[in-house]
Parts: structure tokens; sequence; C-alpha cells
């Protein structure tokens, strides 16, 4: 004979199989049928993407932060793209020359995991997704500026330098 309420190691039991459709008779089965107990519905976070609940705790240095969340190659290259206007994902592939879709794809998923790119799914046929910079990418605009000063300073110092030797 069961006690009313079932131990806790069943409750968490019964939570899966609800949870996954999986059939009675895949797992075994310790309470009786007719029961009076019933289990409350399951509701699970939706607030937080899965990436951040295992992603690595920010480093404290502030110039760390930046390099982990921007610090790839792809990245830069795709917030500069950004920057101009919304493109769509082959847009954004064909531009960038020599980018594997899986890494883009990878990029952009972890920008908009991280607050920095919005992805908008319009409802036609077919699908058409837009990636945009949110405000908190926007604000990022200061930092590819002064990239794109530095660069644009390097290269006229490079040139000069070819030209005196």
């Amino acid at each position: 004979m069961l006690p009313v309420s079932p131990p806790a190691y069943l409750l968490l039991r019964m939570h899966f199989r609800r949870l996954f459709h999986m059939p009675p008779a895949s797992l075994p089965v310790y309470l009786p049928l007719r029961t009076p107990f019933r289990m409350p519905p399951v509701s699970l976070p939706v607030c937080l993407p899965l990436r951040t609940l295992f992603r690595r705790p920010l480093p404290a240095c502030p110039v760390a932060t930046t390099v982990q969340l921007i610090g790839s190659k792809w990245k830069l290259l795709i917030l500069r793209n950004l920057l101009a206007r919304p493109w769509r994902f082959n847009e954004l592939r064909k531009d960038l020359e020599g980018i594997s879709q899986k890494v883009l794809a990878d990029s952009l998923r972890a920008l908009e995991s991280d607050g920095i790119v919005a992805r908008t799914v319009y409802p036609e046929v077919p699908p058409r997704v837009e990636y945009s910079l949110t405000p908190l990418g926007e604000s990022m605009k200061p930092i590819l500026d002064a990239m794109e000063k530095w660069g644009t300073e390097y290269k006229k110092q490079l040139c000069t330098d070819a030209d005196n030797e």
C-alpha cells in the first residue's frame, strides 16, 4: 500500500514522463491507476535563453568582458554590417567572404543570446528572417568607429613607411 503522496523520485519521474510525452509502459508504474493525487502543471522558465543558463561567468575585467562578447573575427564583421542596416542571413553570408554557414549561424545565435542582435521572423511563405542591432548593440558603435579610425591610420602609416624605403 502506497502513502497518499508519492516519494520525491516518483514525482520527478512523473514530471519527466509528462514533459517528454513518454508512454506509460516505458517506465515502471509505482502508483495505482486510480489515485487521488494529481500532478501540478509544470512551468518552465522561458525568460532566459538556454545558452545563458550554462554560460561561463563574465570576467571581472571590463576589457576581457568585451573581448568575450565580440572578440571573434566574424562577430566584429557581423556587427560592422549590422550597424549600417538590418541584414538577412544569406546577405550576410554572401557579403562576408570565407565564413561558413555554421559559423555565421553560431555567431548570430551567440550575439542574439547576449542581447546584442535582434532576430525578427516575418510570417511569410517562404519565411523571412532579418537580423538587426538592439540598443545594446547600437551602443557598440563608438568601439567599432574607433577600430575603423585606428585601422585607417595604420594603413596610412604603412603606405608612408613603404614609400620612404
